[in-house]
């Protein structure tokens, strides 16, 4: 039986996910890879990392968070700061090398040779990382309601003064007054009245979004 077009598309279009989605269809990291990560990686994270690239920072800089998983694969305001298994898109892997001035990494002091093969091999192996996103968006410590209540919504109805308007023969009503201070406040007066036509033209179309026929 011949395969439809639908089948073929399904079938291409799972292979681009699995071959982009990463996290999403990543294997799980192995007890090899997370002990690697664990001994290796994390305490450089820690020592080099962490002051100024977590959530403990006083200033996140970069916008990277290098604390999570999560963090240090989204990266910052530069792109992506690992992604697995692709060390030419991994900007952290240039960061450590020096191979950019901007974005060298730790500023100080550049990380052993030693350090910087421990990173290339941690994201050639998926960079396995167990680590999780668990920071808590922080909440104030109390609810100002005084200032709640000023809130226009909170606020007791009242009739408005009407405004003075030098047209006064313009108005039909008190809301044609309001309409024309703002149009005389701006320099501009009222269009001319439409036509009949047109007042039955824009009828029809703000109740059923249609025009009406030449015979209605």
């Amino acid at each position: 039986m011949r395969k439809s077009f639908s089948y073929y598309f399904t079938a291409f279009a799972c292979l681009c996910l699995l071959a982009v989605g990463g996290g999403v269809f990543a294997a799980e990291p192995t007890a090899e890879g997370l002990a690697f990560f664990e001994k290796k990686i994390r305490p450089v994270l820690v020592e080099h990392c962490y002051k100024c690239h977590s959530a403990s920072s006083e200033k996140v800089k970069g916008g990277l968070l290098l604390d999570t998983r999560e963090g240090i694969r989204k990266g910052g305001e530069s792109g992506h700061s690992v992604v697995p298994k692709n060390l030419d898109e991994s900007l952290l892997i240039e960061a450590i090398r020096y191979g950019d001035e901007d974005l060298e990494m730790p500023p100080k002091e550049k990380l052993s040779a030693a350090i910087i093969v421990d990173f290339e091999k941690w994201i050639m192996m998926g960079a396995p990382d167990p680590r999780r996103a668990t920071h808590v968006v922080a909440k104030p410590d109390s609810i100002d309601i005084e200032a709640g209540r000023k809130h226009w919504a909170y606020q007791p109805l009242r009739a408005p003064a009407i405004p003075e308007v030098k047209d006064a023969a313009w108005p039909a009503n008190d809301i044609d007054r309001f309409i024309l201070a703002r149009l005389e406040s701006a320099g501009l007066q009222p269009g001319a009245d439409a036509k009949k036509i047109i007042l039955v033209r824009r009828l029809y179309f703000d109740l059923i979004g249609l025009p009406p026929t030449p015979e209605e």
